[in-house]
């Protein structure tokens, strides 16, 4: 973790050992991922832009999941007691100047298995007649 910190921000909280994977991409900067107490299993997390944040909450358990930051300003949060069964993924936002989108799931929450939860459709949307792309507040 040493490489990181120049970064970001990364906080464990009595981290039960699990497997985490933690990659910043060269061009992030000023991130800030919190893992809570206990969290276990086996957690994928890819940021690729800046500004970002992610919580995890205390008891989470994740059979293989990824959690992927495509952009810049975006929040994740995963509540307390969270589970996976397996094989899931957040690919949260589109690329780096893609508005910002945030993912908030709640406390005790049991994702099935080989779920994908995407917070964009991952193509611009353009405007017909000036082929400039529409802002996602408008669509």
């Amino acid at each position: 973790m040493k490489n990181h910190r120049k970064k970001g921000h990364i906080t464990f909280s009595k981290t039960a050992g699990s497997p985490l994977d933690i990659n910043l991409s060269p061009q992030s900067a000023n991130n800030r991922v919190y893992i809570g107490a206990n969290v276990s299993g086996t957690l994928k997390l890819k940021i690729q832009g800046s500004r970002n944040i992610v919580y995890i909450g205390d008891n989470c358990k994740f059979g293989t999941s990824i959690i992927n930051l495509r952009n810049d300003d975006t929040v994740v949060c995963l509540g307390n007691g969270t589970t996976t069964t397996g094989n899931c993924r957040f690919i949260i936002g589109q690329n780096a100047k893609s508005e910002a989108s945030h993912l908030l799931i709640g406390d005790d929450a049991m994702l099935a298995k080989d779920i994908a939860i995407f917070t964009s459709d991952n193509h611009p949307i353009l405007d017909a007649q000036t082929f400039e792309v529409v802002p996602s507040s408008t669509k």
